[in-house]
């Protein structure tokens, strides 16, 4: 229902209307953020099966700006009178009945549709927020009118051990998602749309000391994935974006996302771009990591972590972008190009450093494997465009050219038609515990002894080729 007349005072509407509104599958434990679209809607009418202590706010806590801060829900205490705001969210658990398996719950807001500019008074750092109309909005257009750079979408559909993130990001370069495939918050995330009933929250700039939020108007489209640009006045330090059907959406972006994986489901997407009005420090194309799971994917700038980079224009190929890594657990990773658009799509070669292994790899021959202990290692990969002479793209050879194996207390390679010229073994710490040069020989026995743990076997070939192996000790 788009509205495009209304204004502080005066709606023009009268009479409720039922607005329903399916959600992605859910399980009987989940919670979504919600915003109503009608005004006078009760918390508990709008889902009464919910138990009441899930009927939840949203608030922020921490001492500086590079404090890391404490995410908290508070339970509403009297969700059976409490109404929603205008343009607040709130976190409603799924109704106590609902199956344990996916299943889709349909939500409906009762009321007078709200079509009034709405005011929110925002908070220190965060504030949770919604959609307030019985429409979807743009996301951009809500950035670039509101001079808050950042969108969190709540999803508590993906890892449920704690170790994928439960927010999607948004800024002006783009989107990011909580798992490989979540139809709750991805669509809200990759096409710009904010959706009816669509609860988020939003970053304060640390320059701003008394902001508040906005919706209106010029901020309603029809969601047929055909999006207008931002319109509406400027506040911030954001340009206000004309149309350029050549761009995206008015600006130049020229984007790559990075997945994270493992074998036992988690995943962690980091995006970085070259764009219009971005620039090397941070600024409103960047999208701070809200640091909510145990394991994930993040670019460094300033010693910060971020789920969203933008980079100036033109683009540099001998630009490094250093990425952060931390995990709780130790085992095997992959890294990947989830896709990419602009020159990245049009053959811009993408290579991954990785600093322990002292090797780069393609990415766009395909995923890089690795290994890693349990930490924080915000400087062991980088992003790179020049193949260096550092190192070869691994397993170059193909996977059976050379062979690596365990036998007694040595490690045995047999390289076949190729030179071994020399072998490095490292711990998956990155320690390099033995080293051989000049073997110039098919084959080589390397004595290792020590405890068991898992070993990286470094063959480097007369030709300068690096094969990698993963060996047991």
């Amino acid at each position: 229902l788009v509205q495009t007349t209304g204004g502080y005072l005066n709606s023009g509407n009268s009479g409720n209307i039922s607005i329903k509104i399916n959600t992605a599958p859910l399980q009987r434990m989940n919670s979504y953020l919600w915003s109503s679209p009608v005004a006078g809607q009760v918390l508990k009418e709008f889902s009464p099966a919910t138990l009441s202590e899930r009927f939840s706010t949203f608030s922020y806590t921490f001492d500086t700006y590079k404090d890391p801060g404490t995410i908290t829900y508070t339970p509403v205490s009297t969700p059976s009178t409490t109404v929603f705001a205008e343009g607040l969210s709130y976190l409603i658990g799924t109704p106590d009945n609902h199956p344990a398996t996916p299943t889709i719950w349909t939500g409906t807001f009762t009321g007078i549709p709200n079509n009034i500019t709405v005011l929110v008074p925002a908070k220190p750092r965060f504030t949770a927020v919604g959609n307030p109309y019985p429409c979807t909005i743009s996301a951009d257009s809500f950035i670039v009118s509101n001079s808050f750079p950042t969108l969190y979408f709540y999803s508590n559909t993906n890892d449920p051990s704690g170790r994928s993130s439960s927010y999607a990001v948004r800024t002006l370069t783009g989107g990011i998602r909580t798992t490989a495939l979540n139809a709750t918050t991805e669509a809200d995330v990759s096409d710009g749309t904010i959706q009816v009933g669509q609860g988020f929250i939003v970053s304060s700039p640390q320059y701003l000391a008394y902001p508040n939020l906005y919706f209106f108007n010029d901020m309603k489209i029809g969601s047929d994935g055909n999006l207008i640009t931002p319109k509406g006045k400027t506040q911030g330090p954001y340009p206000l974006i004309t149309k350029n059907t050549t761009k995206n959406n008015g600006i130049e972006k020229n984007r790559i996302w990075l997945n994270l994986t493992n074998t036992s489901g988690l995943f962690s997407q980091a995006l970085v771009a070259y764009m219009d009005y971005a620039s090397s420090e941070i600024d409103f194309t960047d999208g701070l990591y809200f640091n909510d799971s145990q394991t994930a994917l993040t670019s460094i700038i300033d010693n910060e972590e971020f789920s969203i980079q933008g980079k100036s224009l033109p683009f540099d190929p001998t630009d490094v972008v250093p990425l952060g890594f931390k995990t709780d657990i130790a085992g095997d990773f992959s890294l990947a190009i989830d896709h990419s658009d602009g020159l990245f799509a049009a053959g811009q070669k993408v290579f991954l450093k990785d600093n322990v292994t002292n090797t780069l790899h393609d990415l766009s021959t395909g995923s890089y494997a690795f290994t890693s202990a349990a930490g924080v290692f915000n400087t062991r990969f980088e992003l790179k465009y020049q193949q260096s002479s550092l190192g070869t793209v691994g397993n170059e050879l193909g996977a059976n050219t050379i062979v690596v194996y365990k036998q007694s207390e040595n490690i045995k390679i047999e390289a076949g038609t190729q030179t071994i010229a020399a072998v490095k073994v490292y711990d998956i710490n990155g320690r390099l515990l033995v080293e051989r040069k000049e073997i110039n020989a098919s084959t080589a026995s390397i004595p290792i002894t020590g405890a068991k743990q898992m070993l990286l076997v470094h063959v480097i070939t007369a030709t300068g080729s690096v094969v990698i192996e993963k060996i047991i000790q």
